[in-house]
């Protein structure tokens, strides 16, 4: 599958209501990249702009955005989404959070056998505490994305088109024409976090299914190696290894050659605006979207929602979207599987 990210928002504290910024994915199977690029085309002329110009939503009216995303919703292509909500968070506790993490980072040099190893780490974290609050929050908000895009595709798929998982491919859009610190940073130090993240909160792996089309992600063929256990304390007979499952392919693209971008950023920002309540039907268009989502475990939201700070209450229409993004969702089951 073809995994196409994109971010809508500018992920910085304020104190205005309703501070919404969004990153999501959209999981393209590549047996429907054909309609769906399709669908896009059909889109652009319908509303009067070239099949190969790149349009934002803005230029957009609601009817238009609306009609593509329930074309959207005809294949078993899927979005995933993170959606960090700064109003009333504070700059102070974004730059904390991010020089802890960039402490975490180097935590276990010292047990690290390689002078070069070791160089790396330094490095990385350098990185970290270059990027500006602004970059780390959504560095955050990615970390949070990419985990639940992995974590919410593997057991989704399995029951429904198991081959699609033998290949993830990875694209985001490119903000320069060299990379940035920031996607540097994204491309080398988001597998190990997340990596390290999935340690404690494993893969769901359901019984009765077959993985082997994603046998060669496993580490050391199913055995955690003894690392984990001495460095970590991390005990256990398998898992995958998300490492090589992100950094196999990945890629930062410009989106105006790229549709898969073009379709992930009129998804982040639509599903903004119903945050927002930015849509003269905001739930009719928050149902029209929670259908390309997952559903997510009993009592959790399909979409995640992070702040940074005190601990925030989404409350009014923002909190109506989320609960009928949750109630329009895919079932997480595949009840047809006989």
């Amino acid at each position: 599958m073809k995994i196409y990210i994109d971010e809508s928002g500018v992920f910085l504290p304020t104190e205005k209501e309703s501070a919404f910024s969004v990153v999501l994915s959209y999981s393209i199977l590549e047996r429907e990249r054909f309609e769906i690029a399709k669908q896009l085309k059909n889109m652009k002329i319908n509303a009067g702009f070239k099949s190969n110009q790149e349009i934002k939503i803005s230029r957009l009216n609601e009817i238009d955005v609306y009609k593509f995303i329930c074309r959207l919703n005809a294949f078993d292509s899927t979005a995933n989404a993170c959606v960090m909500y700064m109003t009333n968070s504070e700059l102070p506790d974004i730059i904390n959070h991010r020089n802890e993490q960039a402490e975490l980072i180097v935590a276990n040099i010292d047990k690290m056998k390689y002078e070069t190893g070791k160089e790396g780490l330094r490095i990385l974290k350098n990185y970290c505490l270059g990027l500006s609050p602004q970059l780390y929050a959504q560095f955050t908000a990615q970390m949070d994305l990419t985990y639940r895009t992995v974590h919410s595709n593997i057991p989704y798929y399995i029951q429904r088109d198991p081959y699609c998982l033998q290949r993830f491919e990875w694209t985001f859009d490119a903000k320069a024409i060299e990379k940035t610190k920031f996607e540097t940073f994204l491309e080398r130090i988001a597998p190990a976090l997340i990596q390290t993240r999935s340690f404690t909160e494993p893969l769901i792996m359901i019984e009765g299914y077959d993985y082997s089309c994603i046998n060669r992600y496993y580490k050391n063929n199913g055995k955690l190696p003894e690392y984990l256990n001495d460095v970590y304390g991390i005990k256990g007979k398998s898992g995958i290894d998300i490492q090589t499952l992100l950094r196999e392919f990945i890629e930062f693209k410009d989106s105006k050659k790229e549709f898969g971008l073009q379709v992930a950023d009129i998804l982040a920002a639509t599903l903004r605006r119903c945050f927002r309540n930015e849509w003269r039907n905001n739930r009719m268009m928050s149902e029209a979207i929670g259908r390309l989502f997952i559903q997510s475990k009993k009592g959790e939201y399909p979409i995640g929602v992070r702040n940074f700070g005190k601990e925030q209450v989404i409350s009014g229409e923002s909190a109506i979207c989320l609960q009928i993004i949750e109630r329009s969702c895919r079932p997480f089951m595949n009840n047809t599987t006989t």
